[in-house]
This record gives C-alpha cells, structure tokens and sequence, in this order.
C-alpha cells in the first residue's frame, strides 16, 4: 500500500562496488519503477564519498559508477543538512536510500540521531526507508538497526536483472 506522500527522496549509491552483478542498474530500475508509482514530486541523489542532489530524472538514469563510498557521512549529510531545507514546507515525505553496505559504519548511534532530529523537523512527516542490494555483507548490520523496520533486503541481484 502507497500512502499518500506529497514528495519522494531517491538516493542511491554509486560506488564502484555497486558495478558487480549489475546492482546499480538494478538500484536504478527499482527506485525508476517506485517514482513511477507514487507519482509525485521527486529530489534524486547519489552518493560516493558525499551526498549530491541530481538536477532531473534524467540526470539519475543515466548515472554511472564511481569509485569510493562514505555511507555513514552521507546519510549524516542528508539528515543534518540537504533535507533540512524542506521540512518548514510539511509535505508528507518518503526517503528512499539504495546502497550495498559495502562500507563501515563507525557511530551508528550518531546516525540514528541525525535521522530521529530530521524525523522531528519534519513533524513525523518523514518516513525513511533502507534498500539493501546485493550480499547483504559490510554494515548491513548497522543500517538494519539504523533504519529498523524499514530496511529491506533486495531480491538477488541476479533474480531481479531484466
């Protein structure tokens, strides 16, 4: 079930680890297909060693792999500060974050308290949601305790390629 949601945050990695077994057009696809569905306003971001906001959906298409990942520093980035300047608006929004874990994750907790701040500026209405692609391995771990409920593991890559 969809809910009703006025805005869709899309993030996803592009490191070089996400080249194997196809997860970043995969990543890709998968988050395409949930714009698709929602049907509203959409901000896209990718991420390697730093968060950075994307100018349209075709600039998100048509992204290419990189080399390092900081995913603990991006979603710090994203909680504290990019997503800041849209919470005085109060639209009810999804965030929807893409990775294959194949990091570290140092303070965990600091993480958590970043996300539960932005939560709060937001009114609650900021619902965040963790796609884990690929084997599942690194700090898997930690974004499972980081996002709760809300960290999915993404069916195999190799199941899931079109």
């Amino acid at each position: 079930i969809i809910m009703s949601f006025e805005r869709l945050i899309v993030c996803v990695d592009t490191s070089s680890s996400m080249r194997k077994e196809k997860k970043l057009t995969n990543a890709k696809k998968l988050l395409l297909e949930v714009v698709s569905a929602f049907g509203c306003e959409t901000k896209y971001f990718k991420f390697e060693k730093a968060p950075e906001q994307l100018k349209s959906k075709e600039a998100f298409r048509n992204l290419k792999h990189g080399k390092g990942t900081r995913i603990e520093y991006t979603l710090k980035q994203l909680f504290s500060n990019h997503f800041r300047k849209w919470a005085h608006e109060g639209k009810n929004t999804k965030f929807m974050f893409v990775t294959d874990a194949e990091d570290n994750i140092s303070d965990e907790a600091s993480v958590i308290e970043a996300k539960g701040k932005c939560i709060n500026a937001y009114g609650g209405k900021l619902d965040c949601e963790c796609v884990l692609t690929g084997g599942g391995g690194g700090c898997s771990a930690e974004l499972k305790r980081i996002f709760g409920s809300n960290a999915f593991q993404h069916c195999s890559d190799q199941d899931f390629q079109q």
